[in-house]
């Protein structure tokens, strides 16, 4: 491999990657893994795949339209263009949304209400070509 200075990193995502782009993460969501054997190798571990599209680029960070869990986070985020894949960036994190759900207990009265996360389906990498 050879080494490739900022500016032509750069360029290589801008002229390769657009928004609207289909996408592909990789990933051990929730823990969970899965072995395949591989022939002359011992087992190893496959990873998830997840599909998303690029729905902003900033210089800071990639934003994609896409669920991802836990697990997923330090893996790679590719695209296929012109016969070719390129990695375009490493899933770093998701947009969460506070929920509240009310209830009332029937016997008192009381309102019971209940808070959770609700995964929004927003999705941030950063981008391959920063250091």
């Amino acid at each position: 491999l050879h080494r490739v200075d900022r500016r032509q990193r750069q360029m290589c995502i801008r002229d390769r990657l657009h928004i609207g782009q289909h996408v592909h993460f990789l990933g051990f969501p929730l823990m969970m893994e899965e072995y395949i054997e591989l022939e002359h190798l011992d087992q190893k571990p496959m990873p998830f795949q997840r599909g998303a599209i690029v729905s902003m680029i900033t210089s800071s960070k990639l934003i994609l339209d896409g669920i991802n869990n836990v697990g997923f986070s330090g893996g790679p985020v590719v695209f296929y263009k012109n016969g070719k894949h390129f990695l375009c960036g490493i899933i770093s994190g998701y947009k969460e949304e506070l929920k509240v759900v009310e209830m009332a207990d029937e016997y008192f009265q009381n309102e019971l209400d209940a808070i959770y996360k609700e995964n929004t389906g927003i999705t941030y990498a950063c981008p391959a070509n920063k250091r």
